[in-house]
């Protein structure tokens, strides 16, 4: 009876046994050592701004062009007698120089015909203040001394007189013009010029308004530079308010670096609109006598012009990298990401310009990031 009952409680006692020595075991097991990972912060090159004085310029080019030329028109009709051999195509001439002669034989006599009309106007001018002082004596001696009245303007031929002053105007007139044709007989060059081309020869008939070639100053030529709107805003303005010109000085080259020619010029003005389908404005830049260079500037040359521009400060220059989408930046503060949206004044190849949102001594993130939050936490790897 006592060996049956020990056999029904040994299962139960191994049981009890096993799990006793199991949890005895995990008592004595050592504790794991836990971990914790640390996700590492995004690392950024930063640069350090500051604020700079700069002297800006614009570059350009554009080709020469004559600052005055003018189309030699005939303002009387004849043959031609005379063609100066100064009138070749490339030849240089003085103001005032004989370009051209036209037959003078019908003008002079045009001149001798109205000459003896004033004359004969003269003539009947003194005739009718003779005419009329007789008249005025006639009345005189009529009215004796009897109360006197008024002689009428017909009494004393004043309208005659009046007529015969208004024939001898018109004779002094048409005198003044046969001697302006005569003048204009003799084609001369209006400036210190160089012929561009000319378009008669002698013996030819020509009839008023006939053109006979065409002439370019020498004294001065111009350049026009097309310019942005952002160039624009870099440039001084060479008029003032009041209308008052400043001179500021322009270098123009043109060739290549071994055979360079310099020439100097001036920014005269800007042309006062844009173009409707560039939106560019032009500069014009004045060179004053082009021909007294050892390398002449010469019309319709292709050349480069450097011009000066404003000189600003505080302003900043941000590496065109670094410049994110809606031209904004990214600062480093105190291990924080900010982000900045700035105002470009301008940009070149390498760098945007920027005189506000910043401040002098800020770093400016110059790297990249998969994403960039406000206020994310990254690590400066240093300049």
């Amino acid at each position: 009876m006592k060996l049956s009952n020990w056999s029904k409680l040994l299962p139960f006692l191994i049981i009890v046994g096993a799990v006793a020595i199991f949890v005895f075991m995990t008592l004595l097991r050592p504790k794991p050592v836990q971990f914790t990972q640390e996700i590492p912060l995004p690392g950024v090159k930063t640069i350090t701004l500051t604020g700079e004085t700069l002297n800006f310029h614009v570059s350009g080019s554009g080709s020469v062009s004559a600052l005055d030329q003018v189309t030699l028109i005939s303002q009387v009709g004849g043959t031609i007698q005379r063609v100066s051999p100064g009138l070749r195509t490339g030849t240089a001439v003085k103001k005032g120089e004989l370009l051209i002669q036209i037959d003078t034989t019908d003008y002079h006599l045009q001149v001798q015909s109205a000459d003896a009309n004033v004359s004969k106007m003269e003539l009947a001018l003194e005739m009718e203040l003779e005419e009329s002082s007789i008249a005025q004596l006639e009345w005189d001696l009529y009215t004796g001394n009897k109360k006197k009245t008024e002689p009428t303007d017909l009494v004393l031929r004043r309208s005659q007189l009046e007529l015969a002053a208004a024939n001898l105007k018109a004779a002094v007139a048409t005198l003044q013009l046969a001697e302006n044709n005569l003048n204009r007989t003799r084609i001369t060059a209006p400036f210190d010029g160089i012929i561009m081309d000319k378009s008669v020869s002698p013996g030819q008939y020509i009839s008023p308004g006939s053109r006979l070639g065409s002439i370019f100053a020498t004294r001065a030529f111009e350049i026009k530079i097309p310019l942005t709107e952002a160039e624009l805003a870099r440039l001084q303005n060479p008029v003032d308010s009041s209308g008052r010109k400043t001179q500021i000085p322009v270098k123009i080259t043109s060739g290549s670096p071994e055979s360079e020619a310099h020439w100097s010029g001036y920014l005269d003005r800007f042309e006062g609109f844009l173009d409707a389908q560039t939106r560019m404005i032009e500069a014009v830049v004045v060179v004053p006598k082009p021909y007294e260079y050892d390398s002449p500037l010469y019309l319709g040359m292709y050349v480069k012009v450097e011009i000066p521009g404003k000189s600003l400060q505080n302003v900043y220059k941000i590496p065109n990298a670094a410049i994110r989408a809606d031209d904004t930046i990214w600062i480093a503060r105190e291990s924080r990401l900010l982000i900045r949206k700035i105002k470009p004044l301008w940009s070149d190849e390498e760098f945007t310009y920027s005189l506000n949102s910043i401040h002098s001594g800020e770093k400016l993130i110059i790297s990249s990031l998969n994403y960039a939050v406000e206020g994310m936490q990254i690590t400066a790897a240093g300049n």
